[in-house]
């Protein structure tokens, strides 16, 4: 992990285009979710949002390999190792300042990952009607509930690292997120490969063209299936009653 001293500092860039344009849209899709999982009018929006963020989980993974240095998974775990000694630091105001990420942080963001894509497994067998989620709707409501509900736990924690590292080291980190940007030598500054956006921009189109929702209010197509579904097996239980009379 990468610190630096007061002296011969610059403002460089260290968060690259296409790590801020994921942070962000992922942000973004995550309150969509979390405001479009009550109600069965909002269900195919819900799954769409749900289906970008565990796109852009992959897109991370791939950016985590081949990105910029403060984007790559090696910058990630070299700084876990660190973990014990930073929560103690943490707590007696001596950390050091990063330029990337902070162990704690990194900690995070490899949970927050692996929590999408639960979410996302979960999510799909519900929304789809799987051959597999009658016998396990339950397990897989439950399930789908606590990764969520954990999830914004999470980002509580996050949320209050970022408020932490902004106070304690005089730096807006939010800010930092949105122009890429934060002191540092100019030998750490990266590229901003633009290009890397266009694997998001891909990403996105093909979800709306896999699961578009048909209008500002979501149909309910899935959920009338299943309604209409649900009256044929019981007319059908009434006609064999009637049969057997």
């Amino acid at each position: 992990m990468a610190i630096q001293e007061k002296e011969n500092l610059s403002f460089v860039r260290v968060w690259d285009l296409p790590l801020r344009v994921y942070h962000w849209s992922l942000a973004f899709c995550f309150l969509g979710a979390m405001l479009t999982k009550e109600g069965d009018d909002w269900r195919e929006w819900h799954a769409t949002f749900g289906y970008i963020m565990v796109g852009l989980v992959f897109f991370r993974i791939f950016w985590g390999l081949v990105g910029t240095h403060y984007a790559k998974f090696s910058h990630f775990f070299v700084s876990l190792p660190q973990l014990p000694k930073y929560l103690g630091q943490l707590f007696t105001g001596k950390t050091k300042r990063p330029i990337g990420h902070n162990p704690a942080g990194n900690a995070v963001y490899l949970t927050i990952f692996l929590w999408i894509f639960l979410l996302g497994v979960t999510g799909y067998f519900l929304f789809n009607e799987m051959p597999a989620t009658d016998q396990y709707e339950h397990f897989l409501k439950e399930a789908h509930e606590f990764f969520g509900n954990s999830l914004l736990v999470l980002v509580f924690f996050h949320l209050v690292g970022v408020a932490w590292g902004s106070f304690q080291h005089k730096e807006n980190l939010v800010f930092s997120m949105i122009h890429g940007k934060k002191m540092a030598k100019l030998e750490n500054a990266v590229k901003n490969y633009w290009w890397g956006v266009i694997p998001i921009l891909v990403l996105v189109a093909l979800v709306f063209w896999y699961q578009a929702p048909t209008s500002a209010v979501p149909s309910k197509t899935k959920i009338e299936r299943k309604e209409n579904k649900e009256s044929e097996q019981s007319e059908e239980k009434k006609e064999k009653e009637n049969q057997d009379d």
